[in-house]
C-alpha cells in the first residue's frame, strides 16, 4: 500500500509539474498557485499528496497555498485554533522557502456555527 500510495503521489506531482512548465512556456508572465484544500488535519499520504512537491512546482512561477478552514469544520472558542492555523502557516513556509506562501482562508467559513456562537 505504501509503495502503491507514493506512486500515486510522485505521478500526480509529476504531472503537475509538466503542466505548469507548459503553462509558462505559452504564458511566462501569468503567476500560478497550487495547494487546493489540503489542509492540516488531512491524510496527505492517503490522498497521495506531497506538499513538498507541489511547493517545488511554484519555485519560479507562482504561489503555494494550503488551506486549512478550520471554522468550517470546529467549532472555535477563545480562539484555541489560532495556534494550529499558525502551525499551518509556518508548514507552508518551511515547504516553499523562497517563495510566497500562505494558507489560504485559514480562519474563513461560516462563523454563525462555531461554538462560539451557538
Amino acid at each position: 500500500m505504501r509503495d502503491v500510495l507514493r506512486y500515486k503521489a510522485d505521478s500526480h506531482s509529476d504531472d503537475l509539474a509538466r503542466r505548469f512548465t507548459a503553462f509558462h512556456e505559452e504564458y511566462p508572465l501569468i503567476p500560478t498557485r497550487t495547494g487546493g484544500e489540503m489542509g492540516l488535519f488531512l491524510p496527505f499520504a492517503w490522498r497521495a499528496t506531497k506538499m513538498e512537491d507541489l511547493a517545488q512546482t511554484q519555485l519560479h512561477t507562482g504561489s503555494f497555498y494550503p488551506s486549512i478552514h478550520l471554522a468550517w469544520h470546529y467549532g472555535e472558542v477563545r480562539y484555541e485554533v489560532a495556534r494550529t492555523v499558525y502551525m499551518q502557516a509556518s508548514f507552508a513556509h518551511d515547504l516553499f522557502k523562497g517563495g510566497w506562501s500562505a494558507p489560504w482562508e485559514s480562519t474563513g467559513g461560516p462563523q454563525q456555527f462555531t461554538g462560539a456562537k451557538g
